[in-house]
């Protein structure tokens, strides 16, 4: 007999569909990360045009830092060849703004030297006391299929650097890449620091984390 026929003297029984598999969407904010963490550097970027860039190393990972934040990334950039005297190292902690945007809220580090190579070494650890927010300076992010584009919102990323005033930063991040350019203006609006020709790009060393 075939079932769902009618057998002799009894009734076949249909059988009971599986109830639906809830599936979890992964955040704004967890994706970021996800795309965030791992090993980049501009060589590539350099070897074409050494007037413009320079190679330099960037490379994240995940940090504990309770106090600040749940989705900490701790950050590192160095030029190649000189890892161990990174020239920027900072803390970002990922939020949620909705179901397409995230934001990265950026902290240095009190004592950045006892964080040299952290990434190498397990989770780096911070607590409150050894992190200062840099006000203005979050960047915000808006998924649109499998890239994510955004940057800091408009002068009020203070900075000194070289005479400026504030900062701006612009970021678009792939699968495989991560473009960056970081600015310096005076409070006239001429640029004061920062690559001129346009960002850097920083290719993907290390496989991208699974969802």
């Amino acid at each position: 007999m075939l079932f769902g026929m009618v057998m002799w003297g009894c009734t076949a029984r249909q059988a009971t569909p599986p109830a639906p598999v809830a599936v979890a969407v992964e955040s704004s904010g967890a994706r970021l990360s996800r795309h965030l963490i791992g090993r980049f550097d501009s060589a590539e970027q350099a070897a074409a045009d050494a007037e413009n860039y320079y190679p330099i190393s960037l490379v994240m990972c995940r940090a504990e830092a309770p106090d600040i934040g749940r989705d900490v990334l701790y950050v590192e950039q160095a030029v190649v060849g000189r890892e161990d005297a990174p020239y920027r190292q900072r803390l970002y902690v990922i939020e949620d703004i909705d179901a397409q945007r995230a934001r990265s809220r950026i902290f240095e580090l009190s004592e950045p030297d006892a964080f040299v190579g952290a990434c190498d070494s397990g989770v780096p650890t911070a607590s409150a006391a050894e992190a200062t927010e840099k006000p203005g300076c979050a960047v915000e992010m808006t998924w649109a299929g499998a890239t994510a584009a955004g940057g800091t919102q408009g002068t009020g990323c203070a900075t000194a650097l070289n005479g400026a005033a504030y900062a701006t930063s612009e970021i678009t991040l792939a699968v495989g890449a991560l473009t960056s350019w970081d600015r310096g203006f005076f409070a006239d609006g001429e640029q004061a620091w920062g690559a001129e020709a346009g960002p850097y790009i920083f290719v993907r060393r290390t496989p991208l984390q699974p969802e």
